[in-house]
């Protein structure tokens, strides 16, 4: 997120901080939906190097390890966003160029007017909202995309055989 909002402050590309916020939250969705999926694969290999004395050890090893990666990998960034981010702290001993710890701020300010403290909350909310929507969005177009498949086949294939040179029309029988 620290670097969209340093970036979003350069002069060749200057974002509001509240769309700083949505374009990290949505480039983190994208590296933990990545994540899940290289997870997925680590756990089936750590699984294949335990012996298992049934096919039902082996199931539910599996899902315990895919449960325990994918949980740990989806979830943190939402943790560290309510528990950790807003402490201040100087958490992993990095500096800045004068010296001073480098804490980690949240991305919008509260409003001052009203004489709060800023929060992470915004930032909590804007991630809540990018997984949901991502993840909703990846599982709806899993189910929708036999079905448009399915119906742009036909068309397809009619104007394979009409617009497709002359040696490629041969081919035209295999999407059949």
């Amino acid at each position: 997120f620290k670097l969209v909002l340093r970036a979003s402050r350069a002069p060749v590309l200057h974002l509001e901080p509240a769309w700083a916020a949505n374009v990290a939250a949505l480039l983190n969705t994208l590296v933990i939906s990545f994540m899940n999926l290289v997870w997925a694969h680590v756990s089936l290999y750590l699984n294949h190097l335990e012996v298992h004395r049934s096919d039902m050890d082996f199931e539910k090893s599996l899902a315990v390890k895919t449960f325990a990666f994918q949980f740990v990998n989806s979830y943190i960034s939402l943790f560290y966003l309510a528990f950790v981010a807003g402490l201040r702290v100087n958490l992993f001993g990095v500096h800045t160029e004068s010296g001073e710890p480098l804490r980690d701020e949240c991305p919008v300010p509260a409003d001052t007017a009203m004489g709060t403290e800023p929060d992470c909350l915004y930032a909590l909310h804007v991630q809540m909202r990018m997984l949901i929507l991502i993840r909703q969005g990846v599982r709806h177009l899993q189910v929708l995309a036999p079905l448009l498949f399915a119906a742009v086949r036909p068309w397809l294939c009619r104007w394979w055989r009409n617009e497709a040179p002359p040696h490629a029309r041969k081919d035209a029988r295999l999407l059949e």
